[in-house]
């Protein structure tokens, strides 16, 4: 015998001994919950033959079933609302969650050596976190060229601050020529003074002179006379002489100040020159840094201000910081292993951001439309066909697949339920159409049927620990919720989990011909007119 026919003996076997074991479960509840609902008809009929017209009344038949909490506990029966819902207006089409592209990140190193992991699998990591550090030579040389280019910038710099001070000099030497040449004018206005004293002396004795020359030639001068008044004029002309080489030696100093503020006027244009040149090297050379550190900071994929201030010099070992929150889903390398750049380290996946896809029929584009409200359902069965579900909007996919004649159609949710997971396979429900009045619907789960009738288990709203056997008439169901046109209220709570045990119990039937009253009593025969 081949191993899948004794696989599938053993399934076989199993499910046998599954069926018989739920057969005799059912079968003692249903014992248990006839014996404590057993009744008879409260009608004032006689007892029918064979019993003690003596005995005791017989309890009354009814459609309720006790429940009572240890009964609950042990077959999980489970409750669900009724509501009102748009049945025939619903659509549900399968899909699965997903996780768009910003959701994930995929950290690389920005330079190559040896890394130290900071993280490990699954570990959750918050915007900040470090993730690994990385030993690289690479930035050693680049730390040599960042050094390089700052040094270079700090001699421009004292250059421009001597070329700014030389100007500076000049410009207070300049200043000092107006008042240096000023401090001659009073020695030049005294000279010039004594100098037309000295000309009024001259002119005097040259005139006496004259005078003493025709008197001596007519012989009425002495000799001696003209002598010492030519001697007088001689020192007068002397003195006036002197008097014009001291105003000349004054003219000639303030000529010279005069050429030398001039002098001192071109060589602080050709300083000014001097220093913006200078200013245009040391601009030129912080362009340069700037932009190596720049480079250096995208390499590392790092903001610039955490490199500004000499913070790169200190910068031993490349640090990888989370960017957003996630979780570490894989690990590319191993802790000490020597990586190249941009080998990847990790992937880290952020489970707040998630979205469903599901597909649709491009038949129903028709009613499917961009906006339309969505809610992602949890699938049905297993332990989270009672989650909740998430709310969304609908956006149809821009392109559709012409070969399964499907579309996409995808559903950001408001808040993430607790269960989804990327992958998680789920059912999308739209109501295309809300215009029509909503009716009230039970789960698909809480309606069975018992021979011809469909029925179903509403718990007693006066007895918590009673449910009453309700038949029903269904109308229109979207593969989860029917319609139903009578039995239940909004609200009502029906049994969903357990509905084939009680079932089972044939408790809650009528017994006969009869019917029961609105107060859940069965009654043989028809309804009189009294009643």
């Amino acid at each position: 015998m081949t191993n899948d026919a004794i696989m599938a003996r053993r399934a076989e076997h199993s499910g046998l001994q599954a069926r018989r074991a739920r057969s005799f479960r059912s079968g003692l509840l249903a014992l248990a919950i006839a014996v404590a609902a057993l009744s008879a008809c409260t009608t004032d009929e006689p007892t029918k033959e064979g019993s003690s017209g003596g005995g005791e009344a017989a309890a009354p038949v009814t459609n309720r079933i006790d429940i009572p909490p240890e009964v609950v506990r042990n077959l999980g029966i489970e409750f669900a609302q009724a509501e009102r819902r748009h049945v025939d207006r619903t659509m549900r089409m399968p899909g699965a969650f997903e996780s768009p592209s910003e959701a994930e990140r995929n950290y690389r190193v920005p330079v190559n050596g040896r890394v130290d992991l900071k993280v490990s699998q699954y570990a959750r990591v918050q915007a900040g976190d470090l993730i690994a550090t990385v030993n690289s030579p690479e930035w050693r040389a680049m730390q040599s060229e960042l050094s390089a280019a700052a040094n270079q910038l700090a001699d421009l710099k004292a250059e421009l601050a001597i070329a700014r001070a030389d100007r500076a000099a000049q410009e207070a030497d300049i200043a000092m020529f107006p008042k240096r040449i000023a401090g001659y004018h009073p020695h030049i206005d005294a000279l010039e003074k004594h100098h037309a004293k000295l000309e009024a002396r001259r002119d005097h004795w040259q005139a006496r002179v004259t005078e003493l020359e025709d008197l001596l030639a007519k012989g009425a001068a002495k000799a001696t006379d003209l002598a010492e008044a030519r001697g007088n004029l001689a020192d007068a002309a002397a003195e006036l002489s002197g008097e014009e080489e001291a105003h000349a030696e004054l003219e000639r100093l303030v000529l010279e100040l005069q050429l030398g503020e001039e002098a001192a006027i071109n060589n602080l244009k050709i300083l000014q020159a001097a220093e913006d040149a200078t200013a245009l090297r040391v601009q030129a050379a912080e362009g340069a840094f700037a932009l190596k550190l720049k480079t250096a900071a995208s390499l590392l994929d790092v903001p610039d201000a955490e490199l500004a201030e000499d913070a790169w010099r200190n910068l031993t070992d490349i640090q990888v910081k989370a960017t957003a929150p996630g979780m570490v889903m894989d690990l590319h390398v191993t802790n000490g292993e020597l990586i190249e750049t941009g080998d990847s380290l990790c992937h880290v996946l952020d489970g707040s951001k998630i979205r469903f896809r599901a597909r649709g029929l491009q038949a129903d584009l028709g009613k499917l439309k961009n906006g339309l409200s969505a809610w992602i359902v949890p699938p049905a069965g297993g332990t989270l066909q009672n989650a909740s579900r998430a709310e969304g909007t609908v956006f149809l996919a821009p392109t559709a697949d012409a070969d399964s004649r499907l579309v996409d159609v995808i559903v950001a949710p408001q808040s993430v339920p607790e269960w989804a997971r990327p992958g998680v396979s789920a059912e999308l429900e739209i109501v295309w159409d809300q215009a029509e009045q909503a009716e009230l619907a039970v789960p698909n789960r809480a309606l069975t049927r018992d021979g011809l009738d469909t029925v179903m288990f509403v718990r007693d709203p006066r007895d918590k620990n009673k449910v009453v056997r309700t038949l029903v008439e269904t109308g229109p169901t979207d593969g989860r919720w029917t319609v139903v046109y009578s039995g239940v209220m909004s609200g009502s709570e029906v049994v969903v989990e357990g509905t084939y045990e009680l079932k089972l119990t044939g408790s809650g039937k009528p017994m006969g011909e009869g019917h029961f009253h609105a107060d859940g009593t069965w009654h043989a025969g028809k309804h009189s007119d009294d009643e």
